[in-house]
């Protein structure tokens, strides 16, 4: 479980958030996961992604993002590189954790789409260092908690430290963790960083969101970088690097997320 939601983590409107002293970590991680991630959001980004190797990739995205009433919609498209543009990922979050997210992938150059099923659902981003998974919001009932220090500081932002694990075993396959913990800022709840345990190849999954600054109300995290490692060695590393975005964008609509808009592309 990262629960990073690649735009809550980007983009999150001013919450409310616990008192500053609590010591309920379900509490915290509650106002985490519940938190206003902003509505009719669009924008675009920089996704570079680095191989153990130093070999270099780099993407370019736009977005968009509409809060329903009881899930978020998201959908973007790869504006380049030119051999994988109108690439695209349209997802359903639902609030309700025991509700299958609907994921689906565009391949431009196959022109296919496919619903991503559940249990794939921990596979690799567009090649990132994010999942699917880590892209969906959390559902704290499928969790427990525990408060490893309420006095740790990251940047100069004091933070909660929490460790998060799944009772339930289907959300772990979804995720593809075995437990994780998060940095959780008393001022944003941003998650200013993470450490996720993954189940399969003894590996870590480590964020850290940088530059993370107060534009109109919204607390917007200008650059996050996700790396994952195996003992010493940094396996992949994926930096997000925000450009443009707006909130409240009347152009952002419902027929904006469907399979017909995420198969015709930009």
């Amino acid at each position: 479980m990262l629960s990073l939601v690649l735009f809550s983590l980007l983009v999150t409107e001013t919450p409310v958030v616990p008192a500053p002293d609590t010591r309920d970590p379900r509490l915290v991680m509650e106002a985490f996961a519940k938190r206003d991630l902003g509505d009719r959001a669009l924008g675009t980004m920089n996704m570079i992604i680095t191989g153990k190797n130093g070999r270099k990739r780099e993407r370019s995205l736009r977005f968009r993002q509409l809060e329903a009433s009881d899930h978020r919609k998201q959908i973007m498209h790869i504006v380049s590189p030119t051999s994988m543009r109108n690439t695209g990922f349209l997802s359903l979050d639902y609030e309700d954790g025991k509700k299958d997210d609907a994921q689906w992938l565009y391949l431009a150059g196959m022109h296919k789409t496919t619903r991503i099923a559940t249990a794939e659902q921990s596979g690799s981003f567009l090649g990132s260092d994010l999942s699917y998974s880590d892209l969906t919001r959390m559902d704290t009932n499928l969790y427990e908690f525990e408060l490893l220090s309420d006095e740790v500081v990251v940047d100069g932002e004091p933070c909660w430290l929490i460790l998060a694990r799944a009772t339930d075993a289907r959300e772990a396959k979804k995720t593809g963790y075995l437990k994780s913990q998060l940095w959780i800022s008393k001022k944003s709840l941003v998650a200013m960083q993470i450490k996720a345990w993954i189940t399969k190849g003894k590996k870590l999954k480590y964020s850290k969101a940088h530059q993370v600054e107060l534009i109109d109300g919204v607390w917007v995290t200008r650059r996050l970088v996700v790396r994952t490692v195996r003992g010493k060695e940094v396996l992949s590393t994926t930096e997000f690097r925000m450009d443009e975005v707006a909130f409240d964008q009347e152009e952002v609509q419902e027929v904006d997320f469907t399979k017909q808009v995420l198969e015709r592309g930009i």
